[in-house]
């Protein structure tokens, strides 16, 4: 049996790939911790292509434990018709497309900053403090 999967998501990975981003630090110990729990075996990385695509080469050697979700094109439909209350520009597009690819693909964490991920069912990492 495969352990769970974590996605990284956009606004984790620009934290990660920006050392002048606020987040970076909490990024960077979390990753951290990801990859040292991927090569115990206890948990596998993913990023979407979409995410890939948008930090291009930059990221490939940062990225290299994540394997590559290609998003179909049927999830990109399914993502059409999910409705987000208050969402803004093209963040909906990336919220409602993750949380389709979250649920195909059996996905039950995502790193991320985007506090929108805490109203559903996935576990988000970091961990906020209380």
């Amino acid at each position: 049996m495969n352990p769970p999967t974590v996605l990284l998501e956009r606004s984790f990975v620009a934290a990660l790939a920006d050392p002048d981003d606020p987040d970076h630090p909490s990024a960077a110990r979390c990753y951290l911790d990801l990859v040292a729990q991927f090569g115990r075996d206890e948990r596998l990385l993913t990023v979407t292509s979409d995410t890939r695509r948008a930090f291009g080469a930059a990221v490939d050697d940062l990225l290299a434990p994540a394997d590559t979700l290609h998003v179909a094109r049927q999830e990109r439909h399914a993502a059409e018709h999910v409705r987000l209350d208050g969402a803004v520009d093209g963040a909906a597009d990336d919220l409602a497309l993750n949380l389709v690819l979250l649920r195909r693909h059996r996905i039950a964490a995502v790193a991320t900053f985007d506090e929108r991920y805490g109203a559903f069912e996935v576990e988000v990492l970091p961990a906020r403090s209380a």
